[in-house]
C-alpha cells in the first residue's frame, strides 16, 4: 500500500513540475545587456496596462558585473493585453527587435513534499541561549 501512495506522490510532483502557460505574462527574447526594465516598460505599454517587468540577471562572482540572461518577462493586468502582445510577435526596444512569446511557469509543490520540515516542525524549533 505504501508503494502505491509513494508512486502517486511522485506522479503528482512530476505533473506539478511541468511548465504551464502563464496567460498574463509574455517573454521577451534577444535582450541586449543595455536594455533596462524601464525601456521594456515603455515599449510594451502600447499593448496595455503592465503590472510587472522582470529581467533575470546572471551574477558573475569576482568580476563585480551583473548581466541579464537575454530575456525578460512582462506581466499584464489582463489576458487580452498579453494576447495583443503575442499577436504582434515582436517589439522594438532601443534599436533592438525583441521576440515576444508565451511565458511558461512552474508550479512548485508544497514545501513538505521536498522532505523538509513542515510548519508544525518549525514551531517546535528553539534557539539555544549559549
Amino acid at each position: 500500500m505504501n508503494k502505491i501512495i509513494e508512486k502517486k506522490k511522485l506522479e503528482e510532483q512530476a505533473e506539478m513540475a511541468k511548465p504551464q502557460e502563464d496567460k498574463l505574462t509574455v517573454k521577451l527574447k534577444n535582450l541586449t545587456n543595455d536594455t533596462s526594465e524601464d525601456d521594456i516598460w515603455n515599449a510594451m505599454a502600447k499593448f496595455g496596462k503592465i503590472m510587472k517587468v522582470k529581467i533575470p540577471m546572471d551574477e558573475h562572482p569576482g568580476r563585480g558585473r551583473r548581466r541579464n540572461k537575454g530575456f525578460a518577462f512582462v506581466t499584464f493586468e489582463s489576458e487580452f493585453d498579453a494576447e495583443k502582445a503575442l499577436k504582434e510577435g515582436e517589439v522594438t526596444v532601443e534599436f533592438s527587435t525583441l521576440e515576444i512569446e508565451k511565458a511558461m511557469k512552474r508550479v512548485m509543490p508544497p514545501r513538505e513534499s521536498y522532505g523538509g520540515p513542515g510548519k508544525e516542525e518549525f514551531k517546535n524549533l528553539t534557539r539555544s541561549k549559549n
